[in-house]
This record gives C-alpha cells, sequence and structure tokens, in this order.
C-alpha cells in the first residue's frame, strides 16, 4: 500500500499495512481515497492537523484554498464564496450525524446555496465535494454528491420551472427532516427538503392500508402495477382539492435490483408512490449492507428499528417498497421487525403495508 500524499510504503516491518502515514500522518483509509486533485488531498491533510476548527475559520481557511487551487479558477471562486456564506462550517456540522442523515443534509446544504445565488446545482455540488472530501466524509456520502455533480437526484432529475421560488423565503417556511407533519388528515415523517422549490418528502408515519402491489399474481413492475395506479387516482381522490394541488408530480427512477439484477422497469412521473430501495436505505438508515450484501436474502443492521411501521392498530406489519425482487414477480418488503427483504414477496399473493410517499410544496 502506497502512501496516496508522499507515496511512502505503507508496511510495517511485520508486514501490516499501515492505515496513518508514519512519515507525513496522512490517513490513508480506502474511504477516503476518493480525491480528484492534489488540493483536495492537501486540504484533507490540513483538517486531519488542525480538526473541525479549520472550517470555522475563515480566513486561515480562504488562504489555504487560494493556495491549494490557484491554478483551478473553476472552483477557486465559489469555494471562497462557500466559506465567507458559512457553508464550510455547515458541512463540518453534518459530521455528528449517521451516514444517511448526513446525506440528507448535504443535500439540503447543496439547493440552500445554489438557490441563494442563483448557481447551477451542479457545479455547487462539486465545490462542496471539496470541502467533504477535505471534512473527512464516508465514500458513500461523497459519492452521493457525485451524482448531484453529475445531474443525477436520488428521486427526481429535474424541477419545473414553474415550482422555482425565492430560497430566501423558501428556508423560513420548510419543516425539519425527521419531524412529523399533519397532511390530508394523516401524519407523514419528513425525509427530505428541496429548499430550492419549497418541498419536502414525506413519508406516511403509519401503514394506510393493506393491499396486494398489483390485482393478480404476475411479472409486474412499479410502472404498471395496480398499487401505483390506486395511490395516484384513487387514493389521491380522497384528499381535499387544497391538499390535491399541494403534491407536486416528479419523475420517479426505478432501479433493477441491486443484489438480483430484475428489471426495475421504466421510469415514471408520480405524485404519490412507495419509496424504492435505494430511497429506503438513504433515508431510514444505511450500514453499507445494501452495498456489501453480507447475508443472502436481507438487510437486518442497527437501522431495524427506524424502518418499523404500525398499522393503525398499533400492530407492526410488513409493507411493500416498489422495487423489484429476485424474480419479476415479486417486490422487496420490509418485515414488521424491520428486516429488509431484498428477494421480495409475490406481487399478488398477499396484502401487505402501504406507506405513500409525496413531495408537497410547503410554500
Amino acid at each position: 500500500m502506497i502512501c496516496i500524499n508522499c507515496g511512502a510504503t505503507l508496511t510495517s516491518p511485520t508486514g501490516v499495512s499501515l492505515i496513518l502515514c508514519p512519515f507525513c500522518h496522512t490517513d490513508n483509509s480506502t474511504k477516503k481515497q476518493n480525491a480528484a486533485s492534489r488540493g483536495e488531498i492537501d486540504l484533507r491533510n490540513e483538517f486531519l492537523r488542525r480538526g473541525e476548527s479549520l472550517y470555522k475559520d475563515k480566513r486561515i481557511l480562504v488562504a489555504l484554498i487560494n493556495d491549494y487551487f490557484a491554478e483551478n479558477q473553476k472552483f477557486l471562486k465559489v469555494l471562497r464564496l462557500a466559506v465567507q456564506d458559512n457553508i464550510a462550517a455547515k458541512i463540518v456540522d453534518v459530521l455528528q450525524y449517521r451516514v444517511g442523515e448526513q446525506r440528507i443534509r448535504i443535500s439540503a446544504i447543496i439547493s440552500y446555496f445554489a438557490g441563494d445565488y442563483d448557481m447551477n446545482e451542479a457545479r455547487v455540488a462539486e465545490v462542496v465535494r471539496i470541502l467533504a472530501f477535505g471534512a473527512g466524509f464516508e465514500e458513500d456520502v461523497l459519492d452521493g454528491i457525485t451524482k448531484m455533480a453529475s445531474g443525477e437526484h436520488p428521486v427526481t432529475k429535474e424541477i419545473p420551472e414553474q415550482s422555482k421560488v425565492d430560497p430566501l423565503k423558501t428556508k423560513l417556511q420548510l419543516p425539519q427532516i425527521g419531524s412529523v407533519q399533519s397532511f390530508g388528515g394523516y401524519n407523514w415523517q419528513v425525509l427530505d427538503l428541496d429548499i430550492r422549490s419549497g418541498q419536502a418528502l414525506l413519508l406516511s408515519e403509519l401503514i394506510l392500508e393493506k393491499r396486494p402491489y398489483h390485482k393478480e399474481q404476475l411479472n409486474i413492475t412499479w410502472e404498471n402495477c395496480t398499487l401505483r395506479y390506486y395511490l395516484n387516482n384513487n387514493f389521491y381522490s380522497k384528499l381535499s382539492i387544497n391538499d390535491r394541488n399541494r403534491i407536486t408530480q416528479r419523475n420517479i427512477a426505478n432501479y433493477d435490483n441491486p443484489w438480483f439484477g430484475i428489471k426495475g422497469g421504466n421510469n415514471t412521473s408520480d405524485k404519490i408512490f412507495l419509496l424504492s430501495i435505494e430511497e429506503m436505505v438513504q433515508y431510514l438508515g444505511d450500514s453499507g449492507q445494501l452495498q456489501s450484501k453480507p447475508n443472502e436474502w436481507w438487510i437486518i443492521d442497527q437501522y431495524n428499528d427506524t424502518r418499523i411501521a404500525q398499522d393503525a392498530d398499533g400492530v407492526a406489519s410488513w409493507w411493500w417498497l416498489r422495487s423489484p425482487g429476485n424474480y419479476s414477480g415479486a417486490t422487496v418488503v420490509v418485515y414488521g421487525d424491520g428486516r429488509v427483504d431484498i428477494s421480495g414477496y409475490g406481487v399478488g399473493l398477499a396484502s401487505g403495508g402501504v406507506r405513500p410517499a409525496l413531495w408537497l410544496n410547503c410554500n
């Protein structure tokens, strides 16, 4: 193993590979080697030396940025602006949260910063990634920022022009991530915020109904299942006109099953939807098991409790996700004890719990 900073060989006399370089003291953890430039590595090393106080000292941080990115005018101006607007300090404050929450809060910071200065969100994400790498964020968080920089979003890839509002007004009206909001006669968990458009991603706190994913047992995707039709028509129509007008239609990505490769089908445009595996992990807790696959069929981790949902009678029950299982006639489910069955359950074999999700206009 070679140090990413000084190039020294990181092998002890006993043959054990080292993580902390004994010569330059660089942290060579594989989860922190996702650097795109020498400037990022230098910033990371300075953070290792000074600690979190570096990101809260604007004068010193700007001076270092001027030195490390002098030849990269693409980022220099926006990096300096981010420091002056306390974005660097906000980023380092996010370190105290678990990985899933970190990704949510970093996403909100990017949207807020881009909206306040009317900048391209992808460009802002590139700059935020530099600061996040320097602060030592885990690879999962850095990868999420990289996806934003490339124009990807966990639920939507574009925001209609008519939905954009003044972020200075929006940020004062949006609910807090993790809070419970009342809407349409139900209580909802706030999973995510889109500060630029003034919208919040909500997930029903309880299992609202129990229905089969599809009316019969056959090969089906989210695009064509009867539960999707029900949520976007019958369930939607039960809400008042004012409530319906607050729900935003979004482009929904339907990915293939990451373990079994079963096709997720076409992307859809929905007002109301179910969470995917990826969204469930992002918002309800990520232990890395979706990527590492330690079990053949299940995700069982420290976030089981956050995934447990009760029905109207107070009984913990299993509920549907929209991602396909290990064959085209199965869909991933979360069981009453919080385990996630990646192999899934037959779409027409039983009535599972329904926890709708939606993007709500909070203006």
